[in-house]
């Protein structure tokens, strides 16, 4: 996905996360448990904001 730099840019995240080895193909409401795995992509400003969610 390639997204252009404008005034009014919507942050985005994109997350990936698996389970044992499997994709999850992750919803709103997906819960994330002890032991997955989760990739977070985005900008410096919101992988901040992922940070303070989540922590280390």
């Amino acid at each position: 996905m390639v997204v252009e730099h404008s005034p009014h840019q919507v942050r985005q995240i994109y997350i990936e996360s698996s389970r044992h080895h499997h994709a999850l193909i992750c919803h709103g409401y997906t819960k994330i448990e002890t032991g997955d795995r989760v990739t977070v992509v985005g900008s410096p400003k919101s992988l901040e904001e992922v940070l303070l969610k989540f922590g280390d």
